[in-house]
């Protein structure tokens, strides 16, 4: 008689937290782009970010943005949206999205920003992997002052984003995931886009399709 096979459990289901502006109030420091551009370009790099995080984890968007789901499944995406009605700034529209996750039992979880233009599907998995030997831990970003991802297992996520978010996330116990820790140099997963300077310096990573179109429109204009 054959002894009974043990059970496979299927590993925990990962969700991803986005919160975005709508379109045309985001990305103000980027002074030299009209209007219509940086709302291009802001479209775009969501594209590119959620497109990579959409192959890792169940991925919800918390935004006032009207039509954006639509948006992203005529761009084949399919995510969750979370309305933004009252809102209250970045912070409360991640725990907004961490609730909503909790609600599908979801509990390993992490926020990401917007705009990683250049982020690559293995990067992200390298990150993820790192993330799971600790109940909560954050990766700074490229000047070691903000923060591009918050990650939490059956913790609360408890974001902290903002001003020195990279110092409120060590304070508030989350584990910095430096590269010694993930194995690599994670640039891609580092470098986002607050200034000119900053799409300057991750061009050279090498964009993702949409905000690659998307620079390349505004260079024909430049």
């Amino acid at each position: 008689m054959e002894a009974p096979s043990a059970t496979l459990r299927p590993a925990p289901v990962l969700g991803a937290v986005v919160a975005i502006k709508p379109l045309g109030l985001a990305k103000s420091r980027l002074t030299t782009l009209p209007g219509p551009l940086r709302r291009d370009l802001v479209w775009a790099m969501l594209l590119d970010t959620v497109r990579v995080l959409s192959g890792a984890a169940r991925t919800v968007i918390v935004t006032a943005e009207p039509d954006l789901q639509a948006r992203l499944v005529d761009h084949g995406l399919s995510v969750d949206l979370v309305a933004e009605t009252e809102p209250g700034g970045l912070n409360q529209a991640l725990r907004a999205g961490e609730e909503f996750l909790h609600r599908q039992g979801i509990r390993r979880l992490f926020a990401c920003v917007a705009d990683l233009p250049a982020l690559r599907p293995e990067t992200l998995r390298a990150v993820i992997d790192t993330a799971a030997r600790q109940p909560r831990s954050f990766l700074p970003d490229a000047d070691e002052i903000g923060t591009t991802m918050l990650f939490a297992d059956g913790v609360p996520l408890d974001p902290r984003f903002g001003p020195g978010s990279a110092a409120a996330h060590r304070a508030s116990g989350a584990v910095a995931l430096t590269d010694p820790l993930i194995g690599r140099p994670v640039p891609d997963a580092r470098l986002d886009v607050d200034t000119e300077d900053d799409l300057a310096e991750i061009a050279g990573l090498g964009l993702g399709p949409a905000s690659r179109a998307a620079v390349s429109a505004w260079s024909r204009i430049a």
